[in-house]
Parts: structure tokens; C-alpha cells; sequence
């Protein structure tokens, strides 16, 4: 399976954009919001620290989701097992830190800084062939139907 796909699949198990015509940026968020905390943190931030803070960033952004704040629309898949959803969490920035940052960008935030653009315009292109048009009860009705691994 290809990165792309990978990260995609990993953050649409805990978070789906609200409309049909969400934005780009409502698709995007979660790789959005881990992008940012890697890029800003000071060089020094060991990695631990950082997967704590993006996963805190995550989270702070699904509580306004799950609050229907203004500042953020969507749906969660897990709204009900918030452990399940927070271990989801975890396992995305995880899986970004690994396979975007160290593989993809070499463990360079310059080479992911230049990459960031390529990366989303294929992780949005993904996200909507695979999710964006599926209404949340097809949703809900093939995750009952998937075999449990």
C-alpha cells in the first residue's frame, strides 16, 4: 500500500470532513495540524514531545468537532469509543512521523517543507476517491461488515 493511502486510511478512521463539498482544508486537517506542529517546533524538540503535541493538537481539534464548534466542522467515526479514537490518534502521528517526515522528507523539515504541497494535493486526491462521497451510514455499515483483525 502506498504512503499516501497509508496516512489517508489512518486519519479517516478517527476523523471525515462534514459536507460534500468540504474544502481541502476540512479534508486535510489532521495531516494539516501534524505538518504544522512538526514545522513549527523548535529543532531541539526531541520526538517524543513532539508526537505528544501534535496528538494533543488532534485532540484539541476533535473536542471543537465533537462540540460543533465554529472553528471546525466534520464527523467522528469514533465519537462514541473516545479510547479507540485517541489510540487512533496516536497510530496516525506515529505513522506520519515515520513514514512522511523520516522516509518521505529524509528527516528534514526543509525537504518537508518543500514536499508539504505535493504530499496534500495527493492525500486530498485519495481522500476524495475513497471517502468524501460516502454518506456516514455506508460508513457505519461496511466498518460492521469488516472482519475484525
Amino acid at each position: 500500500m502506498a504512503m499516501i493511502t497509508r496516512v489517508v486510511d489512518s486519519y479517516a478512521s478517527f476523523y471525515r470532513s462534514g459536507a460534500r463539498k468540504d474544502s481541502a482544508y476540512a479534508r486535510l486537517r489532521p495531516l494539516s495540524i501534524v505538518a504544522d506542529c512538526l514545522l513549527k517546533a523548535p529543532a531541539h524538540t526531541d520526538r517524543e514531545s513532539l508526537s505528544l503535541i501534535a496528538q494533543g493538537e488532534i485532540n484539541a481539534f476533535l473536542d471543537r468537532v465533537r462540540n460543533d464548534h465554529d472553528s471546525a466542522s466534520g464527523w467522528l467515526p469514533l465519537y462514541k469509543e473516545p479510547a479507540a479514537q485517541r489510540e487512533a490518534v496516536e497510530q496516525f502521528v506515529q505513522l506520519f512521523l515515520e513514514e512522511v517526515f523520516d522516509d518521505y522528507s529524509k528527516g528534514s523539515r526543509a525537504l518537508l517543507r518543500k514536499y508539504l504541497n505535493r504530499l496534500k494535493n495527493g492525500c486530498e486526491a485519495y481522500y476524495i476517491k475513497t471517502y468524501a462521497y460516502r454518506s456516514k451510514s455506508q460508513d457505519t455499515d461496511t466498518e460492521k461488515a469488516a472482519p475484525q483483525e
